[in-house]
């Protein structure tokens, strides 16, 4: 079986579906690398080092203390981002080179939510418990 065909086991936390990253965890229950600092029991994120220990690229404008975003090596502020295309508008774009409020043409398919639609038509919060409830409908032991 080659590595793309290979399925993978979920979390060992009872009720994750996450897929395990290592010693039978996902990320989110403590899967993947520690941060290197003793005692820090946070995620590595670069050169082994967590978020609030320096694991991860600055801004690259001086002073700056925020998080770089990209491949430009600048945080949001700095313009890491597209613009909204709507002029004037001094959010960033998100769907189609517009932010969420004036991309208004997706609604979430749940009646009476208004949130943006994100995924197959769902927003993020309904999408996630359609998924958490299929799952336990194919696997009704877990």
């Amino acid at each position: 079986m080659t590595k793309r065909n290979r399925i993978r086991k979920s979390c060992k936390i009872v009720g994750c579906t996450t897929k395990v990253i290592s010693r039978d965890l996902c990320s989110k229950h403590g899967g993947g690398p520690r941060c290197k600092v003793k005692g820090c029991p946070k995620a590595g994120q670069s050169k082994g080092l967590c978020r609030s220990h320096g694991g991860c690229i600055k801004c690259k404008i001086n002073g700056c203390p925020s998080r770089a975003r990209g491949r430009k090596g600048l945080c949001f502020r700095h313009g890491a981002s597209t613009p909204c295309k709507i002029i004037g508008c001094p959010s960033k774009a998100q769907i189609k080179g517009q932010c969420r409020k004036h991309n208004n043409d997706k609604h979430c398919k749940i009646i009476y939510c208004s949130k943006q639609a994100v995924i197959k038509s769902m927003c993020c919060g309904h999408h996630t418990q359609f998924i958490h409830y299929f799952n336990q409908i194919q696997n009704p032991l877990r």
